[in-house]
């Protein structure tokens, strides 16, 4: 199958779980995509043409465990972290 997608206003509060255990806490926001979608037996494939999150207020909280885990945490992402085609990113 291979298809463009397209979507809008997907609230980002649902994402609040995933966020907090990189101690993110997300307030309000809405996310957008569109892009191409190509998914066959051998073939997985996302191509993000444009992504734009809106209203976001996003905080970051530093405790005594998360100064103890930066230090054992690698400077680097790993490779599976890092988007394959991203060719813009609008952050209002």
């Amino acid at each position: 199958m291979l298809a463009n997608f397209w979507v809008e206003n997907i609230p980002l509060s649902q994402f609040e779980p995933e966020l907090q255990r990189a101690n993110l806490h997300i307030y309000g926001g809405t996310f957008e995509s569109k892009g191409l979608m190509e998914y066959t037996p051998k073939i997985r494939r996302f191509t993000v043409d444009e992504a734009t999150v809106d209203g976001i207020h996003l905080d970051y909280v530093h405790t005594a465990q998360t100064a103890t885990g930066r230090k054992a945490t690698p400077s680097r992402p790993s490779r599976r972290l890092r988007p394959k085609s991203l060719t813009s990113l609008t952050l209002s």
